[in-house]
């Protein structure tokens, strides 16, 4: 089998974590030497493209030339492209899926070629639709993901469900790490901290708990009054934004809270390095139970000291009080009580961070978790 693979990916949506992590993997496979073709279906709502360039990875759009923003024909021509792809796939060649789950089975209907899937979510949560139609889907997905090559997931939680509640064969499913590109967060320009704690992400409710977090910070400005918060991304919607919005202003916090909103993936790194103090307040929920999220990678790469909720699988890869500081899920003056701690105990919390640092050096490195993926597939 020659040392070649397609990749393919629903869209190219810059500076989405699901996509940094998705060029991390690229980026690996072509610098350990594997010919690699990346797929995107279908365009973003600005047709975007990869700017980068990395070693051996080749980017095609199945939606090239496409200039309609009709969703109808954009569905109809992307979808036909992709059947058109998939007819032109020969014996042996290897298919990775990122995304594109409802497709899974019907390239699961061509034998002869090797098809893997990566998985970094729970399907009951993530990817579902709750009707008629979006079970019968499900189910195609579940189906089909008992009948991969092979299936690559994120936590060692999230491989027990599909081997436990699925039925997918322990030996095809395989625990790959969340994963950082140590390479973003080399030669940052760091004089000097600010004054701040700071979040990234999607803000969420659900995901990560945003109220927790306002409320924690709260409680610390009573003692730290010059303090700020820094929340960089967008609001998951408009019933959020409303609700931390009215939430703030409650607490009498508004002049502390920085909204930046959506930022480029190239101004993360050095946002994130000049904060005090990185937080998630993840709530204790199934999405947290199976999922480890990339931004963990990107905060522990700074070195700076991080908090965060003991959900999920975090305790089986990070320390309490040596990596990270960990607090109690769905719990707000134990959250307020742990950034105290870290500002109070900051030059111990330094430490604490570059440690962190170095657990993401070894255990989240996109090199080295490309090359086990690149082991099960190739030998």
């Amino acid at each position: 089998m020659s040392r070649k693979m397609y990749i393919i990916s629903d869209s190219f949506q810059p500076n989405s974590a699901a996509i940094n992590r998705f060029l991390a993997f690229s980026r690996g496979y072509g610098e350990l030497g594997v010919e690699v073709k990346v797929v995107f279906v279908a365009p973003s709502k600005y047709f975007d493209k990869v700017e980068e360039q990395f070693d051996n990875v080749e980017f095609t759009y199945l939606w090239e030339g496409l200039k309609t923003k009709n969703k109808y024909i954009k569905f109809l021509i992307t979808r036909l492209n992709l059947i058109l792809f998939f007819l032109k796939l020969r014996n042996n060649e290897v298919v990775i899926f990122y995304g594109m789950i409802h497709f899974l089975w019907f390239f699961r209907l061509k034998k002869n070629i090797k098809l893997y899937h990566e998985r970094t979510e729970s399907p009951e949560v993530v990817g579902r639709s709750h009707s008629f139609i979006g079970n019968i889907k499900h189910q195609l997905y579940l189906r089909a993901c008992k009948k991969l090559d092979g299936l690559f997931v994120i936590s060692p939680s999230l491989k027990d469900y599909f081997i436990e509640e699925v039925g997918v064969d322990k030996n095809r499913v395989h625990i790959i790490n969340m994963i950082v590109d140590l390479t973003r967060f080399d030669n940052l320009d760091v004089n000097s901290k600010s004054n701040t704690i700071a979040y990234c992400g999607t803000i969420s409710e659900y995901k990560d708990g945003i109220s927790y977090l306002v409320k924690a910070f709260s409680i610390v400005t009573e003692k730290y009054e010059d303090i700020t918060l820094t929340l960089i991304g967008g609001f998951e919607n408009s019933k959020t934004e409303k609700t931390v919005l009215e939430l703030m202003k409650d607490l009498n916090i508004e002049n502390k809270v920085i909204l930046l909103g959506t930022v480029t993936a190239d101004k993360m790194p050095i946002l994130l390095s000049n904060a005090k103090i990185l937080v998630l307040s993840r709530p204790d929920n199934k999405q947290a139970k199976y999922g480890f999220p990339t931004k963990l990678g990107e905060y522990l790469m700074t070195g700076n000291p991080v908090v965060i909720t003991r959900v999920g699988d975090f305790d089986k890869y990070l320390k309490d009080k040596e990596d990270v500081i960990f607090s109690k899920p769905d719990d707000v003056n134990d959250f307020a009580d742990k950034l105290l701690w870290t500002l109070d105990n900051y030059h111990q919390a330094i430490l604490i961070g570059l440690n962190g640092k170095q657990v993401a050096t070894n255990s989240f490195n996109y090199k080295i978790e490309s090359h086990k993926v690149l082991q099960v597939i190739f030998g």
